[in-house]
């Protein structure tokens, strides 16, 4: 096609989109499958730890976790969708601008300006809207999760309560890993997430101190297994994305075809 030729820009721009999206795809799939392996990791160390602490508590994760995740599904439900209305708007608008600059002379030879520069603004608004709608979105399930962890978070709390009172350390209250350690994830392609527990240390001896150092172990071990069992709610804005740039990978690659 000629310079100039609207036929060539478009088809440079669908080489540019399809090279993003097999990238964003490629970086997600990296990172999830970390997440995955690491997650198996913590739950393979925390399971055990809290088992002997609390069977009763080591099965109520799983229920808690199914709970968690279905009713995080249930409400980014519209994350896709609103990716690839976010991706849809954006590559409008970069197309808008690859079009104006190819056709910069005849645009200015018909005195277009003012209509080119008009339908540009419009563009931008519906890719900062469909930006802003996405990220309020992904906002609202990342609060409810948050949430959700910390109210479950108090059951242990409860349910070993008459331990702080009786001085019971419980079984295996000495193998748990040291008080203050810090658990964060993050990705590179933007969004991250994290969880820790801060260090106490409290003025108690003997069987009350052994007490609350099982209790403080076996909900930091309880949060842990929460977090990990929903790795598909707390990541779920991620695989969305994964899952919005995976389809666009393929209907670019028909559309080149």
């Amino acid at each position: 096609a000629a310079a100039g030729d609207p036929r060539a820009s478009f088809g440079a721009d669908l080489d540019q989109r399809l090279a993003e999206d097999v990238d964003k795809f490629v970086d997600l799939s990296t990172e999830l499958s970390l997440e995955v392996v690491q997650a198996v990791i913590h739950l393979y160390v925390f399971a055990k730890m809290l088992w002997r602490q609390s069977p009763i508590l080591s099965k109520s994760t799983v229920s808690l976790a199914l709970v968690g995740t279905s009713a995080m599904l249930s409400l980014g439900r519209h994350l896709p969708r609103l990716y690839r209305a976010e991706r849809r708007a954006s590559n409008n608008y970069r197309y808008a601008l690859t079009r104006t600059r190819a056709n910069a002379e005849s645009i200015a030879f018909y005195n277009g300006q003012e209509h080119e520069e008009r339908a540009l603004r419009e563009l931008y608004a519906t890719k900062q809207s469909a930006v802003t709608a996405r990220k309020a979105g992904r906002d609202l399930v990342a609060a409810v999760s948050a949430t959700y962890r910390k109210l479950t978070g108090l059951l242990p709390l409860y349910l070993l309560a008459p331990r702080l009172g009786a001085g019971d350390g419980g079984p295996g209250c000495n193998d748990a890993h040291a008080e203050g350690q810090g658990h964060g994830h993050a990705h590179a392609h933007g969004s991250s997430h994290g969880h820790s527990h801060a260090s106490t240390h409290l003025p108690t001896s003997g069987k009350a101190g052994a007490g609350v150092a099982a209790v403080l172990q076996t909900a930091e071990a309880f949060d842990e297994i929460l977090f990990h069992l929903m790795i598909v709610a707390e990541n779920l804005n991620d695989f969305a994305r994964l899952g919005t740039a995976a389809q666009q990978v393929e209907e670019l690659t028909v559309q080149m075809e």
